[in-house]
């Protein structure tokens, strides 16, 4: 048999390994083809792809640059390196070897796919979207292409266009369940968070063993303004039960040291090291945790690590990027490290690890500000939490965890950069008194509109802001609904929701803030006191509902704090009926809030780190078996 016949057949048997699932049967065989030909370009190409499938990036990638020196003008030799390249962090390399690919076979749209992944990482969504239109008129029905796109048009706000571009993903798709949950991501973007939930359902039905299909109708749910705390306990306890019946367990006995006043070490698990809303609450603490008595590490799943990211690893004294790592390996890193106390960030929330919770990867576990909200594990064993938004005696029947509460509030706030000096623009003073909400669309529900309705009737004479809605249905539903509560559309305005520094700016064109049920305000709470905006709030029956009125309180202002619908609509005309609010008076709120509890960093930090102290100490008394 000729060696190029010999080669061919090799190739055939192990593409045929592959497809049976054997990849070391294709890995040996793919070898042996470039023993017998070191000259041929499928030969190497074959055995790049195999080792790639089984994670060796860097031999993955010395193969496909084997074929293309081989055969320069193989496209999918170019393409296959560029994948590699991705996989060893070589964003550049990838970048031009796509591009190489592209020019060779215009007509590539898997390449053009790829190439966006690489722009739309370095920030250039612009490119990427072009890309990716491109790919999907080359193959209007190439699912990959139709849900990147997706994915990409509902992080740049472009919502339903995202939907109909899900929507066209073939039905048949095997990773139907991925789709569906990204399009009940889209959904509650705008608003329309009872659809979102419908569509969740049928991707929990398509995969029951999804934790992320789970986890996201577990926090949608809490959206929903149709659903009783009951019942959406019951919810988080029967996923909880499942989680823990497929994990782990990840240590058969924690052999930490049992002295109860030693240096401890907490380990934070998060996705969310980042440029998001939990950093404002969390940065200080990697400053202010006392090292004589807490080693603090950081387990992070941040898909897209930035500056604030940075500042994070420089602060932490252990930094683990777990982003690409499976729950198993985060949970075995956490052992290994012995860590004492783990806090969880994220709940069920996204770039969740619940799987890691769930197989119980320390002594002590604890959920704490991501998820506002049981996370159903029984081997979760605390939430912090504070005596506002869990009243003892009221919330502890909805929650797996035993509550730790905090002195005050369960927040504390360093506001950010862009949020700019406390001014009143000129021309407001002739305008009406004017109520704001900056709250996301899914918290805007049929409950919050007819809640703001009737403050809107009571407090004649007044108008209404609704910033951050984006364009399109959402606007729409919006403005219908408000229209349903008789509310003139000439006392309404809805804007979409631009850069931080304007949505900053935003807080200067209104008096006061409306609150949001059932999920309350927390970050834009913050907001809107440090830019010296008051906020009337509503507090329900469970802890989300109940945010806003934690803050309230610390911030010394219960007087904002409602318990009817009736009292929400007499303290906004109350409001409504004093004096505009000028610039000394909101200086006198952004300085009262940074003298409150809602900014005392050390004090916070020392009484966070005492419920550390006694959640570590009752384990050390349990082991030792007092």
């Amino acid at each position: 048999m000729s060696k190029g016949r010999l080669t061919t057949d090799l190739i055939d048997a192990g593409v045929a390994a592959e497809n049976r699932g054997d990849g070391a049967e294709a890995e040996r065989l793919f070898r042996e083809a470039v023993r017998t030909n070191s000259g041929s370009a499928p030969a190497h190409m074959n055995l790049g792809i195999a080792l790639h499938a089984k994670g060796d990036v860097s031999g993955a990638a010395a193969a496909h640059l084997e074929a293309v020196r081989l055969d320069p003008s193989s496209a999918h030799a170019r393409y296959n390196l560029a994948l590699a390249l991705i996989g060893a962090d070589d964003l550049a390399g990838a970048e031009q070897s796509f591009h190489l690919a592209i020019r060779l076979k215009p007509d590539f749209p898997e390449a053009l796919v790829g190439l966006a992944e690489v722009l739309e990482s370095k920030g250039l969504d612009e490119d990427a979207l072009k890309a990716l239109e491109t790919a999907v008129s080359q193959r209007p029905h190439y699912a990959g292409a139709l849900f990147n796109l997706a994915v990409l048009l509902r992080k740049m706000g472009r919502l339903d266009e995202a939907e109909a571009s899900l929507r066209g993903v073939p039905e048949e798709h095997p990773d139907a369940a991925n789709v569906m949950t990204a399009l009940a991501a889209t959904l509650r973007d705008q608003g329309r968070v009872e659809e979102a939930v419908s569509a969740l359902r049928s991707a929990v039905d398509r995969a029951p063993r999804s934790g992320v299909a789970q986890s996201e109708l577990l926090f949608t749910q809490g959206y929903s303004d149709s659903i009783s705390a009951e019942s959406l306990f019951a919810e988080h306890l029967w996923a909880g039960c499942r989680a823990e019946a497929e994990s782990g367990p990840w240590c058969a006995e924690f052999t930490n040291s049992q002295l109860r006043d030693r240096v401890i070490n907490v380990g934070y698990l998060s996705g969310d090291f980042g440029g998001t809303a939990v950093s404002l609450f969390t940065e200080f603490l990697f400053e202010r945790h006392r090292r004589d008595r807490v080693k603090v590490y950081a387990y992070s799943s941040t898909p897209h690590p930035d500056a604030n990211t940075a500042r994070f690893v420089a602060k932490a004294d252990a930094w683990r990027d777990m982003r690409f790592e499976t729950d198993k390996t985060v949970a075995t890193a956490i052992v290994a490290d012995q860590i004492d106390v783990l806090v969880d960030l994220t709940g069920h929330t996204s770039h969740r690890r619940i799987g890691v919770l769930a197989g119980r990867a320390a002594p002590v576990q604890m959920t704490w500000l991501g998820y506002i909200n049981t996370t159903g594990l029984t081997r979760v064993d605390y939430r912090i939490t504070d005596p506002v938004a869990d009243p003892p005696g009221m919330t502890e029947r909805f929650h797996t965890e035993q509550l730790l509460r905090m002195p005050h509030s369960q927040w504390c706030f360093r506001p950010p950069p862009e949020a700019r000096d406390v001014v009143v623009m000129r021309e407001e003073a002739l305008r009406e008194f004017t109520f704001g909400s900056f709250n996301q669309s899914a918290k805007v529900t049929a409950a919050t509109v007819a809640l703001w309705g009737k403050a809107l009737r009571a407090a004649n004479g007044t108008r209404l802001r609704v910033i951050g809605i984006p364009k399109g249905r959402a606007t729409e539903r919006l403005s219908g609904m408000l229209l349903e509560q008789q509310i003139d559309p000439s006392r309404f305005d809805i804007v979409e929701r631009a850069s931080l520094g304007r949505y900053y700016e935003e807080y200067r064109c209104v008096d006061a803030c409306l609150d949001t049920t059932p999920y309350s305000g927390g970050t834009t709470t913050c907001d809107a006191f440090w830019m010296g905006v008051p906020v009337i709030t509503l507090t329900g029956d469970r802890s989300m509902s109940r945010s806003a009125g934690s803050l309230l309180t610390s911030l010394g202002r219960p007087d904002l704090v409602a318990r009817t619908p009736e009292e929400f609509a007499s303290i906004a005309t109350r409001l409504a009926s004093g004096q505009k609010w000028s610039t000394s008076d909101r200086l006198d709120l952004r300085g009262r809030m940074a003298a409150s509890p809602l900014m005392d960093e050390t004090g916070f930090t020392d009484a966070l780190e005492g419920l550390y102290r006694t959640a570590w100490g009752a384990w050390c008394d349990r082991r030792k078996g007092y």
